[in-house]
């Protein structure tokens, strides 16, 4: 890709072949067992730009960056190979569909195309819990633009108020908002990153049980969907783009883990 970039002093355009043919031919002047497939998918998806895969390196870097700092834990002295080739939908973009018209979400178009991006921006999303990861997936939405469309929304409900204990791992909080409830100030905080959000987050503070789960969740409509999120405990890996196809909301299993399976049994 460097090569490339210094041949022709730009990255790859999305999609297009010309391109991705030159690219892969640098790649096996290298190396000529490289994995074509792959090379040309690096091709296409150079010049994109993503807030979840973003978020992934960003804490693969954090990591080290800590074991240096603190001379604790060994340190990874070898490559690291990272992708989500299975994110990509099944019926891939054209080239014309991936072109960049000035928006802030010209980085994800490149990889997923037009109608994707306008899908998501009219897409209603609902997320229970606003804590640490509550507010990782609100963040990556807002990057995103998730909900920001016309018809879009994002609902957000968390009982919880801010303590001085979230702030080192809950990082749209501030000193200045302790007190507060979660689900409210995560909406502004992320509504200041992409302001097409503004309007478009409604705040709550129901609990969600028997008593709200026909306002909350509308099971007629919406699949419920868990997320385990106790404590240190591992976190199911899913892709948000499956998610979204599917209209499903993101629910933290610490809130409703009493209920669950009562919800489950229904669908």
């Amino acid at each position: 890709m460097s090569e490339f970039r210094t041949k022709t002093g730009r990255l790859p355009r999305p999609r297009n072949d010309e391109d991705a043919t030159l690219v892969l031919k640098l790649a096996q002047e290298l190396n000529a067992d490289v994995d074509e497939k792959i090379i040309k998918e690096l091709a296409y998806q150079a010049s994109g730009d993503l807030s979840p895969i973003n978020a992934v390196l960003g804490g693969f870097v954090a990591q080290e960056v800590l074991k240096a700092c603190s001379a604790k834990f060994h340190p990874t002295y070898q490559y690291t190979y990272f992708d989500s080739l299975e994110s990509l939908p099944s019926i891939l973009p054209s080239e014309a569909e991936c072109q960049p018209t000035g928006s802030r979400y010209d980085g994800q178009v490149a990889v997923f195309g037009r109608a994707f991006q306008d899908k998501i921006r009219n897409h209603r999303q609902f997320l229970v819990g606003a804590g640490a990861i509550g507010c990782e997936m609100l963040k990556n939405w807002s990057m995103m633009g998730v909900g920001s469309g016309p018809n879009g929304i994002v609902h957000v409900t968390d009982l919880d108020t801010i303590e001085k204990s979230n702030l080192n791992r809950q990082f749209l909080f501030r000193p200045k908002d302790l007190g507060r409830f979660k689900a409210e100030v995560a909406g502004v905080a992320v509504t200041n990153m992409n302001p097409d959000l503004t309007g478009k987050i409604l705040a709550k503070q129901e609990p969600v049980g028997p008593d709200t789960e026909s306002e909350l969740l509308n099971l007629q409509r919406m699949l419920l969907f868990k997320v385990s999120l106790i404590h240190q405990e591992s976190m199911m890996k899913l892709s948000s783009i499956v998610l979204m196809e599917k209209q499903m909301p993101w629910i933290t299993f610490k809130l409703v883990s009493h209920i669950v399976y009562n919800f489950l049994s229904k669908i």
